[in-house]
């Protein structure tokens, strides 16, 4: 029996009963749910951007490990940060689902139509800052809560329009809400967007050997890459960083973003190369950023 910790939110409880199915099917294990509310749920009408950040959704269920009452916690990677406590370790990061992020409105067609003062509800920085470069007619407002209280709020007329992770959209079969997929050159995707992880006590070998039957070598491959990006640049929630992995083969192309937070600073950059490189390249890209000067923006 493998006991599963995750939040208790419907978006969260769906990837943990992902991962139960997974277990079952490829490891031929039994699994238990054990829902957690952890100290980010419970200000999710409270900005990220203070002491914790995203950090705050992965404690309570790192303690429900260290205190033997799961084996396992599931994770949204974007949430996991950089350096993390070498006690715990993610075990398998799922193939990843689509990295984009989607426009939703009850008034409108595509971001394009927004009008001058137009509300646009994000709790990402990354999202704000990028779209106010290339709209700065919007006005950016603070969206927070689950995926339903966000949807409902911009039907209810609280905001013009709402960005939103199109991974967990689809994951929650609520496709319908979705006017406009950003492409990458409107909004470049979170580190580690739509990726799923899977966490256990670094100490756990025989646990970790297991959960690596789950583990998806492309998909690790790019989230590993981008988030040694953000690793150099020191980026956390306060950080309007975007970095995106894509690889092709044998190659690996890595896109980078920072902007400033109200996006009248915009800098960008790529780079290309072997896939056994990665890590190498995503130092070269931080450092680029670095000469252009992104860490006086972040």
């Amino acid at each position: 029996m493998i006991r599963i910790s995750t939040r208790s939110s419907p978006l969260a409880l769906w990837q943990a009963e992902y991962v139960a199915k997974q277990l079952q099917k490829y490891c031929h294990q039994e699994t238990q749910i054990i829902p957690c509310i952890t100290e980010g749920d419970r200000r999710l009408e409270t900005s990220l951007a203070w002491k914790g950040g995203k950090g705050l959704f992965l404690k309570e269920l790192q303690a429900a490990l260290l205190e033997n009452e799961a084996d396992i916690a599931v994770h949204s990677m974007k949430d996991v940060p950089v350096d993390g406590d070498e006690a715990f370790f993610i075990a398998s990061i799922l193939r990843r689902d689509d990295p984009f992020d989607v426009f939703i409105s009850e008034k409108f067609e595509s971001l394009e139509s927004l009008p001058q003062g137009a509300i646009l509800g994000t709790s990402s920085l990354r999202r704000g800052g990028q779209i106010s470069h290339l709209y700065p007619h919007l006005s950016i407002k603070l969206l927070r809560g689950n995926i339903n209280t966000r949807i409902n709020k911009c039907l209810q007329g609280e905001y013009d329009a709402i960005i939103l992770a199109k991974a967990g959209i689809d994951r929650m079969q609520m496709q319908q809400y979705i006017k406009q997929v950003l492409p990458e050159n409107i909004c470049l995707p979170a580190i580690a967007q739509g990726a799923m992880g899977i966490e256990c006590l670094s100490k756990n070998k025989e646990l970790i050997k297991l959960l690596s039957q789950l583990d998806h070598q492309p998909t690790r491959l790019c989230v590993e890459a981008e988030r040694q990006f953000n690793r150099r640049l020191e980026g956390n929630c306060h950080s309007p960083i975007a970095c995106f992995a894509v690889l092709n083969e044998e190659i690996i192309i890595i896109k980078a973003v920072v902007t400033s937070p109200e996006g009248k600073i915009k800098l960008t950059h790529q780079v290309k190369g072997a896939s056994s490189q990665s890590i190498d390249l995503a130092d070269k890209l931080a450092q680029k950023m670095i000469d252009k000067g992104a860490l006086s923006i972040i």
